[in-house]
C-alpha cells in the first residue's frame, strides 16, 4: 500500500515578525513567523489515511509540502527555517526541524 499526500494545501491563518534576538553565547536575528492550517481538503485526506492505516499498514509514505515565496531582489546571505507541528488544536507543538540552514540557487525551484 502506497499513500501519497503530495497534494496536500496549507492555508495562512496568521504572519508576524519576530525581532532579532542577542544572546550570550548565540543570537537569532530578526524573522518571520508564519502559523499555517491544513485546508479542509488535507484533512479529509488525513481522515482517508487514518482509516486506511487501520485497515492495511502501508509500506510508504510520502508527505510534501509547496509554497511560493514572494520575488526577491537578492538572494540572502543565510536563510534558516524551523517546522513546528500540532496533531491537535489543544496539543503543544513537536519539532520536525529547528534553524535548518536553506541554500537559495538563482533561478532553481527547489532549495537544499
Amino acid at each position: 500500500m502506497l499513500i501519497n499526500l503530495d497534494t496536500t494545501q496549507l492555508t495562512l491563518e496568521s504572519q508576524k515578525g519576530l525581532p532579532e534576538e542577542k544572546g550570550w553565547l548565540s543570537s537569532i536575528p530578526a524573522r518571520t513567523e508564519y502559523t499555517l492550517a491544513l485546508s479542509p481538503e488535507a484533512i479529509r485526506d488525513f481522515y482517508e489515511l487514518q482509516k486506511s492505516m487501520h485497515s492495511e499498514t502501508p509500506k510508504e509514505i510520502n508527505f510534501s509540502v509547496e509554497t511560493k515565496f514572494e520575488p526577491i531582489d537578492e538572494l540572502p546571505e543565510e536563510t534558516s527555517m524551523s517546522i513546528f507541528l500540532k496533531l491537535e488544536k489543544d496539543s503543544s507543538f513537536i519539532t520536525l526541524f529547528d534553524r535548518a540552514k536553506l541554500e537559495f540557487k538563482q533561478g532553481s525551484k527547489s532549495l537544499s
